[in-house]
């Protein structure tokens, strides 16, 4: 019974340790299930962070790597393995170091930083810029326990930024310095911008003048139905390029221009802006006339060429022929443009035709005898020449085909042209020749024989060397040789010793002569006696010295004249005077500007001679009016000089030396580039004396306060070049108004 009882509960206990195994191979089961899905979770979140272009880097509370995925070997250069267990102030710049600490504390701290740039360190110790996201990583306490750092490496989008800034700063420098006007405007034509090219090319100085004097963009233009028909085309089309028309400078000048202008619209396409580019096209268009001119006269002289021309490319195919080619083959114009040369040649000829074409397209000319085939099937003997030429790097052959049909007859023609030439010389009053190649003479006329004072027949035969002296024999030698080997014209103005040794002047003409086969054969020259010429030309040249004498003495008159009035003038002019040229010689100007320079200085307070000599010499203050009076006094020079018979600047250049660069000057207000660089130099000239001499109405300010008058207005009031030049002169060149001198109107400087 007790037994029966043990396996009772032998039984029992083994019924509760099946169930109990039961329970927990179910339990082993769930936790193998979410342990599965936790190593998938895991797994994708591994990949995730291994797939991330970014670095993602895990450090400990003491900023130890801990994790580090493939973005970040690819940014810094290190690998996993390089990576773990390194301090995070690895990878910054010392300089950075104290950044990775400041981030540490902070995230420690529990809190997030979300974006911050900064420098980085490469393994190869290269920098770069990267943006940082730091977040703390929290244990189930809720406790920081380490860092996970996200690093983006944003050198594309530094250089990006760089690239748009660099890209607006030369957008805008390509506004302000583009040859070509740029513009736009509101649909009634008023301007909004314009950029500094549009205003010089229709001669205004700013904006705002051209904004108060052209009011519409329809000023700037002289034909108003040009403008209608713009507007036409741009109201149905919205863009209009290339549009060419007439254009008015602020001086009322004509100028031609090309208008490219598109349309800004609004939803309901009512134009909104006009923007625009112009383009100054004047010279193109006076090009443009020119050029069809010159076709005109090149048609006309390759038409009249004494036999056939041809021009084709190196694919042969025809660009220009003259109208004896058309008549001598039989061909219209519109065939050759479709043929081939090799066309023209009988075909016995082709292969060495398309030879000698090779060769003259490679080595430069080519010269062959061949048949040329006319349309009704009959040939002409031709000697063809060719020659290379480049155009837009490109090779081109020029050529001229001459009729040999009379080729055996050639020596008895030769003759005959020799003879006619011969009757040439003989009825030439100009002093003639004929040599052959050599340079021996063949034959020469009378006038020549008395020149050299030699017999006719006893030239026959003789060089230049056997006549002239050896110098002058040797220069002809050398222009015959060059005539022969160009095969053109020369002309040349040179000497000449007569038979009695008295040099004269001649003007030579010299010219190959050719013989039946193309090549050629010697020169022949013509010269006239212009030692007439010659004297006359340099009586010419004494009158203009006389002349340019005589403005001096006028300029020396009129300084006299204003002397008399008020000398404390007079010195001031000749000081001026003696400066302004000082200046305008190290700049180096040319010789007649410093001449008109000096000149306008020495009188370029004229005008004050219409003031009372009351106001001149008044050692107290002028009241307003008599200034008003005192400021007229370079248009009063202006008009006194511009009847005078001076030369043309003079007058203007007084008229100018009180005007400023910025505008402020009187009597006209001009700035800029509108006044002239020689009353530019003239007005410093004028501040520095005026101040640092003594005056009626003041002691002498002194030079120091003068020199620092134009060192302070310069590139405001006064040209900044002339200012430092005049500056230079005065402390470093030992200038000084006590060496004055009184007005040498002999003394021009070149």
């Amino acid at each position: 019974m007790i037994k029966k009882n043990q396996n009772s509960m032998k039984k029992k206990d083994l019924i509760r340790e099946v169930d109990q195994l039961r329970n927990r191979v179910i339990e082993l089961e769930e936790w193998c299930i979410e342990r599965d899905n936790l190593n998938q979770k895991n797994s994708l979140l591994a990949s995730i962070v291994e797939s991330s272009n970014d670095a993602i880097i895990g450090l400990t509370v003491s900023g130890v790597v801990m994790s580090w995925n493939k973005g970040a070997e690819k940014i810094y250069g290190y690998t996993s393995m390089e990576a773990f267990g390194c301090k995070a102030s690895v990878f910054a710049p010392p300089e950075g170091h104290h950044e990775i600490l400041d981030i540490q504390e902070k995230t420690m701290s529990g809190l997030r930083i979300s974006y911050f740039e900064t420098v980085h360190l490469k393994k190869d110790g290269t920098t770069f810029p990267v943006v940082l996201s730091v977040s703390p990583i929290l244990n189930s306490k809720g406790e920081v326990v380490g860092m996970s750092l996200i690093s983006r490496d944003i050198t594309r989008q530094k250089q990006m930024e760089t690239n748009l800034r660099q890209s607006e700063e030369k957008y805008r420098s390509i506004f302000e310095n583009i040859v070509v006007g740029i513009f736009q405007t509101t649909p009634e034509g008023r301007h909004l911008s314009v950029n500094p090219a549009y205003l010089r090319m229709f001669g205004y100085s700013s904006g705002e003048e051209l904004r108060t004097e052209a009011s519409s963009i329809e000023k700037l233009y002289s034909n108003k139905d040009d403008i209608k028909s713009l507007k036409t085309l741009l109201d149905s089309q919205g863009v209009v390029e290339g549009f060419e028309l007439e254009g008015v400078k602020k001086d009322k000048t004509r100028i031609w221009v090309s208008l490219s202008v598109r349309a800004s619209k609004d939803a309901y396409g009512a134009a909104l802006l006009f923007d625009g580019i112009v383009e100054d096209i004047t010279r193109r268009k006076q090009a443009e006339k020119s050029f069809v001119l010159e076709k005109k006269i090149s048609d006309l002289i390759i038409d009249s060429l004494p036999g056939v021309f041809y021009l084709f490319d190196d694919e042969q195919n025809y660009i220009r022929w003259n109208k004896d080619f058309e008549r001598v083959s039989g061909y219209s114009g519109r065939e050759v443009h479709r043929m081939d040369p090799l066309d023209f040649i009988k075909s016995e000829d082709k292969e060495a035709v398309r030879e000698a074409i090779r060769e003259c397209l490679e080595k430069g000319d080519a010269t062959l005898e061949a048949q040329l085939l006319t349309k009704d099937g009959r040939t002409i003997p031709h000697v063809f020449t060719g020659r290379r030429i480049i155009i837009n790097n490109r090779p081109y052959l020029v050529g001229m085909g001459i009729d040999i049909t009379e080729r055996k007859n050639a020596e008895e023609r030769l003759q005959m042209v020799q003879s006619q030439q011969k009757a040439l010389l003989d009825n030439n009053p100009d002093i003639a020749w004929l040599k052959d190649k050599e340079g021996r003479f063949i034959a020469v006329n009378e006038p020549f024989s008395k020149a050299c004072g030699v017999k006719r027949g006893d030239l026959v035969g003789k060089t230049d060397l056997d006549i002239w002296p050896a110098v002058l024999a040797e220069s002809y030698r050398i222009d015959d040789q060059k005539v022969i080997e160009t095969g053109e014209q020369k002309r040349v103005e040179e000497p000449l010793a007569d038979s009695n040794g008295i040099i004269k002047w001649i003007e030579t003409i010299k010219t190959p002569v050719w013989d039946g086969q193309g090549n050629i054969a010697g020169t022949t020259g013509i010269a006239r006696d212009i030692t007439d010429r010659k004297k006359a030309e340099d009586e010419l040249r004494a009158s203009s010295e006389r002349l340019r004498k005589s403005f001096s003495g006028t300029i020396k008159v009129i300084s006299k004249m204003l002397e008399t009035r008020d000398p404390y003038t007079a010195g001031h002019q000749r000081r001026v005077s003696r400066l302004a040229r000082s200046i305008a010689q190290k700049m180096e100007l040319p010789g007649d500007v410093i001449d008109a320079i000096r000149m306008a200085g020495s009188i370029h307070d004229i005008g004050k001679i219409s003031i009372p000599a009351g106001i001149l010499s008044r050692p107290s203050g002028l009241s307003d009016t008599e200034m008003k009076l005192l400021k007229t006094h370079p248009q009063t020079g202006y008009e006194i000089l511009r009847v005078v018979e001076l030369p043309p600047p003079i007058a203007e250049i007084v008229f100018q030396h009180h005007e400023r660069l910025d505008g402020s000057g009187y009597p006209r207000g001009l700035s800029g580039s509108e006044i002239l660089l020689e009353a530019q130099i003239l007005a410093v000239a004028d501040v520095v004396e005026a101040m640092s001499s003594h005056r009626p109405y003041r002691p002498a300010l002194g030079l120091d306060v003068a020199l620092e008058e134009i060192e302070k207005g310069k590139s405001i009031l006064y040209n900044a070049k002339v200012v430092e030049i005049c500056l230079k002169l005065f402390r470093e060149g030992g200038f000084s108004f006590e060496l004055d001198c009184p007005l040498n109107e002999e003394t021009i400087p070149t």
